[in-house]
């Protein structure tokens, strides 16, 4: 199972910022890739890695994974979420 995690930092952590991401990357459960996917809002600090949003998602084989990275919907979202994060961090591993 391979695990993909992003931590999001927004540039503007108010509410409606916060929903309007949450709303977009939600989208992308409708994908046949993930096999698992959860949206926290509840944010993160620990060192220097900070966000207020974390996307977890599994994926039963890494071409998975790499398949949900180029799909339409996957980049879609990506160019409408771009302007309003500040910072991400990506992490991938498989147990």
């Amino acid at each position: 199972m391979i695990h993909h995690i992003v931590l999001f930092r927004l540039i503007n952590d108010n509410k409606n910022t916060i929903e309007s991401v949450k709303r977009d990357l939600a989208t992308l459960q409708s994908l046949r890739y993930p096999s698992d996917f959860i949206i926290y809002d509840k944010g993160f600090t620990h060192n220097q890695m900070k966000g207020e949003l974390v996307l977890v998602s599994k994926f039963k084989t890494k071409n998975l994974l790499e398949e949900y990275l180029v799909d339409t919907l996957h980049k879609q979202v990506k160019e409408r979420t771009s302007p309003m994060i500040k910072d991400k961090k990506v992490i991938d591993f498989e147990i």
